[in-house]
């Protein structure tokens, strides 16, 4: 280790190998800058011993990261060497990425550094060697960078909130704890009717629809206490204009530090088309209901076997048994025997499409015999048939009544046959005048 000599001063070696810089002492062959002396900052900086570097290059005992792509701590290095060779001047690098390998392994270990390379000339005035010192500034330069990450994914993050708030198709406002709005976005000035400068003079009661303002009451409280720290709900606020707004909102609490609640922020879906819809088929469906079960008709319906799967009052009646004990049986199991198949025929018709209406007889719970009119029809849901509907009307007595006419006119008959005399009727019921022959002499 003689190659300070050049230095002419042993005191000056002394000094290399005790500064608190971890130093290194280059050839200047600037093919390959060989390590000819090291100091114990460098090695302990390094993780090395002077046998991994003395007589080596100075690129071969450190190369660059294989696993860096964007690695240049050689090439930087080695421009910098060149330029206090050609300079003959000090020459300070900026702060370089320069990682170092671990020893015994194919791994590297992240380092940041401060080099400063120094010409050291010989008589000549020829840089022989060059004095590289580092100051490792690994902690500071990582502090940095997530310092400039922190800020960068808080821009970041900023900006994306920003245009979510600005530019969502749903509102979105923030509240102090005592319910003041402080920040709205526009679509929520649209839900409301308001400006933004209205809006926050206001309260989330002022806008309340009356009918919701004990549960909105309710829901500031819990949050403000802390006994819930969010909620959804839909309730209706109050447009500029004076009518009702449907709003599906869902609510969070955002916490300070110390846990307690600093403010609100609402997500606010305009759902009025939909409750409007709601309530128009809701409505429908009551008149359905109504037009169904108050029906004096026997109205009802089956599967696409036959199965009833709904029956009003009047088929009950008509059936002498109760609803439940209709929806446990089959249409064919009232059809008189004689009657099944013609009328078998008819169901299948109604569920291809064909609306039918005819006569039949059934046999009620109790054993009688009734004649009804049937109108059966295909339940179309979504164009698929998916059952049938029935109407039917009891015309036992109109039959019964057609038959004793009939049995009538045919006594009648016998009789004005049976005599000369001049004899005639009138049917109040068909509006018909018969007379016997014996009228007609």
């Amino acid at each position: 280790m003689l190659h300070l000599i050049v230095l002419n001063n042993t005191a000056l070696l002394t000094l290399f190998k005790m500064s608190p810089l971890p130093s290194l002492l280059l050839l200047s062959d600037s093919d390959k800058f060989t390590i000819v002396e090291v100091n114990n900052e460098y090695l302990k900086a390094t993780g090395t011993t002077e046998e991994d570097l003395i007589n080596r290059g100075i690129f071969e005992a450190f190369p660059d990261n294989p696993e860096d792509r964007n690695a240049v701590g050689v090439s930087e290095l080695r421009k910098s060497l060149l330029n206090v060779i050609n300079s003959g001047e000090p020459h300070k690098m900026d702060t370089q990425k320069y990682d170092i390998p671990i020893r015994g392994t194919d791994k590297f270990e992240l380092r940041y550094w401060d080099p400063l390379n120094v010409p050291i000339k010989n008589s000549d005035n020829k840089v022989e060697y060059i004095l590289h010192t580092v100051q490792e500034v690994t902690a500071r330069e990582l502090s940095i960078l997530s310092q400039t990450e922190t800020k960068e994914i808080l821009y970041t993050s900023e900006n994306r909130f920003k245009n979510i708030f600005d530019f969502s198709a749903a509102g979105i406002a923030m509240a102090s704890t005592e319910g003041r709005w402080i920040v709205v976005n526009k679509q929520f000035c649209t839900i409301t009717g308001y400006t933004k400068e209205e809006l926050l003079s206001m309260t989330i009661v002022d806008i309340t629809h009356p009918d919701d303002l004990e549960k909105t009451r309710w829901s500031i409280q819990k949050l403000g206490s802390g006994e819930i720290n969010n909620f959804q709900t839909e309730k209706r606020y109050l447009h500029k204009l004076g009518y009702p707004v449907w709003v599906l909102m869902t609510v969070s609490s955002i916490t300070k530090p110390d846990g307690f609640p600093d403010y609100f922020i609402g997500h606010f879906l305009d759902i009025t088309d939909k409750k409007a819809a709601e309530q128009s088929l809701k409505e429908s469906e009551q008149r359905f209901q109504s037009l169904f079960y108050n029906n004096p008709h026997a109205v009802y319906s089956f599967d696409s076997d036959g199965n009833f799967i709904s029956a009003n009052n009047a088929l009950a009646i008509l059936a002498e048994c109760s609803i439940e004990e209709i929806l446990k049986s089959s249409f064919l199991s009232f059809i008189a025997p004689e009657e099944k198949d013609r009328v078998y025929e008819y169901f299948e018709k109604a569920k291809k499409g064909e609306e039918q209406t005819y006569e039949t007889r059934i046999i009620t719970a109790k054993g009688n015999s009734r004649f009804i009119t049937v109108t059966k029809m295909p339940i179309i849901v979504e164009n698929k048939i998916k059952g049938v509907y029935g109407v039917s009307q009891d015309i036992t007595d109109q039959k019964e009544a057609i038959e004793k006419t009939r049995q009538s006119n045919e006594r009648f008959e016998r009789v004005a046959e049976a005599t000369n005399d001049a004899i005639w009727d009138w049917d109040i019921i068909s509006n018909k005048l018969i007379w016997g022959d014996g009228y007609q002499k």
